[in-house]
């Protein structure tokens, strides 16, 4: 399925896992990393191609505004798209330099000169282009190739807690919303949110090559009796939970006791590893840890509590997989073709059933699902619990299913014994304030209500954002909860595209069979990717929080 380009004789493709992309053979010779020491490259078959063929520039259109940010800090907008022939970007663009000072319009442009490109939201993109990001400024500064050309891809909004002194990393907010289609609500539970005065304050970073786009950011008070525990569901509840049970036995799927790695909250945790890995790209055969636990007479619900975090594995296929694999297509199927709604369902399931991790009870032969959480992300650990009606009392048999090395699983608890004797206040921000970067916003209501009115950070971007304390009820305990909505939009590498054959991409089904395949390039990257992931987000004034 095809459709012919209006302007001319070019192709389009579509949507990612419909229809294949065709790039230009030239431009896969001319847009290379220019030796930066960390681009990732990829190998590329050199085949005979006829003197007609060779001689005749293919033609690619995108359709979606396009921002392209250039080598020189400079960018250019491309309001309506637009199209690649050869090693030449043509369309009605404008060109701000590195100033923003100077305009200029630009019908043709070579694409050596573009390092990155994003999807535009004309809509929300409240900032605009007026104004020097971070990311163009570092170019003034000689620092460009430093920090922004070595961060391999990005991940998601991160929050820090801190007293104006301190930082320490809380939070990443709805992991792998990658689009505006997958714009989704967040619920995490802040560990070490600290306070001074009756003000307690988070510091919002983009610390990646992103453009973040947050419709809110709230902090939930709940006050509880002592000798309970809150925990975020789901279902953007939160629990109250009794002292956790350490599981009876612990044991994974090729029968390893691995209960001391999940018994207690210390980071020594549990990760499938290469084996298993390996073995799933040839049998597409789950990981799991089967959990023995006692269940009371009394108990009515049962909560499995988890402290855990992705792998990198998810985030090879967001980047890696469907975002690389397109080339120019995934400017389109991140602005548009995502969003369809038969699309966006059969996607999101599988990704969810793919990177998430369920919760299982035995029927007959085999194992039930019950529960299942979808990808939590990279970075931050995540407190959660999953509940469930209560098996019979006695031993009982759980569960927790996964696809091998996607996660990190540092604690599994079980409680019984829970409460609804709590209190829960939702706080809009107070203040918001620019500590690093050319932010444009100071209006704390942008983040009180999920209204369509985005904060829209740039690379490099530091927000502290600020809520005045109710005070604590007597002989009460207090939980803090951020509850957060929004979406990002990667800065697509020119790398990435420069890598890909000239041939069509790889076909898209959502099964096994791709899951494998990212399996595989994980298996490749795993080695030194998280080194090298870790190391390389953007730093924030006074140095990267631990």
């Amino acid at each position: 399925m095809r459709r012919r380009d209006r302007a001319g004789g070019g192709e389009r493709s579509g949507g990612w896992g419909r229809i294949a992309l065709r790039c230009g053979a030239g431009l896969v010779a001319v847009l290379l990393c220019a030796g930066l020491a960390n681009c990732m490259f990829y190998k590329t078959e050199v085949g005979v191609v006829s003197e007609d063929v060779a001689r005749t520039p293919r033609e690619f259109t995108v359709e979606s505004p396009a921002k392209l940010h250039l080598r020189d800090g400079g960018v250019v907008l491309y309001d309506d798209g637009f199209k690649v022939r050869g090693e030449t970007i043509l369309g009605h663009g404008e060109r701000y330099d590195l100033t923003r000072s100077t305009r200029t319009p630009v019908a043709s442009l070579p694409a050596g000169e573009v390092l990155y490109i994003e999807y535009y939201d004309r809509k929300n993109q409240h900032r605009m282009i007026s104004e020097v990001t971070t990311a163009a400024a570092s170019y003034a500064a000689g620092v460009g190739t430093l920090n922004l050309l070595k961060a391999i891809f990005g991940s998601c909004p991160t929050v820090y807690s801190t007293d104006g002194d301190a930082r320490r990393l809380e939070a990443e907010l709805f992991s792998h919303s990658i689009s505006r289609a997958w714009e989704m609500s967040d619920l995490d539970r802040l560990e070490s949110l600290l306070q001074r005065d009756g003000i307690a304050s988070v510091d919002l970073a983009n610390e990646v090559l992103e453009t973040h786009y947050i419709d809110a950011l709230k902090l939930r008070v709940v006050d509880h009796g002592a000798g309970f525990e809150a925990f975020p569901l789901g279902n953007g509840d939160v629990a109250l939970t009794g002292a956790p049970a350490v599981p009876l036995q612990a044991r994974n799927s090729i029968g390893n006791d691995v209960l001391d790695s999940i018994a207690r909250r210390d980071e020594k945790q549990y990760q499938s590893g290469e084996r298993m890995l390996r073995a799933f790209t040839a049998n597409a055969k789950r990981d799991w840890i089967d959990l023995a636990v006692t269940v009371p007479r009394s108990a009515e619900s049962m909560y499995v509590l988890l402290r855990l975090r992705n792998t990198l594995f998810a985030t090879v296929f967001l980047y890696d997989v469907a975002m690389a694999e397109q080339g120019y297509a995934a400017i389109d199927w991140m602005a548009t073709d995502s969003g369809e709604a038969a699309y966006a369902s059969r996607f999101s399931r599988w990704f969810n059933d793919g990177f998430g991790i369920a919760l299982e009870v035995p029927a007959g032969d085999s194992y039930r699902r019950v529960a299942q959480l979808p990808p939590t992300g990279p970075i931050a650990w995540k407190q959660v619990a999953m509940k469930v009606s209560a098996p019979r009392p006695g031993v009982a048999r759980l569960r927790l299913s996964f696809t091998p090395d996607n996660w990190s699983i540092d604690w599994v608890g079980v409680s019984f014994a829970t409460s609804d004797a709590m209190h829960s206040r939702v706080l809009d921000p107070q203040a918001l304030t620019v500590r690093r970067g050319n932010g444009y916003a100071h209006d704390p209501s942008l983040l009180a209500g999920e209204d369509g009115r985005y904060l829209v950070t740039y690379p490099g971007d530091l927000y502290r954002v600020s809520y005045a304390l109710p005070p604590v009820p007597a002989g009460m305990e207090r939980s803090y909860f951020l509850a957060s909505r929004g979406y990002y939009v990667e800065w697509m590498r020119m790398d990435w595209i420069a890598g890909r054959d000239a041939g069509e991409a790889p076909p898209m089904e959502f099964d096994d069979a791709l899951l494998q395949r990212t399996a595989r390039t994980w298996l490749q990257k795993r080695g030194d990717l998280e080194a090298r992931f870790y190391g390389t987000r953007l730093p924030l004034e006074g140095g990267m929080a631990q």
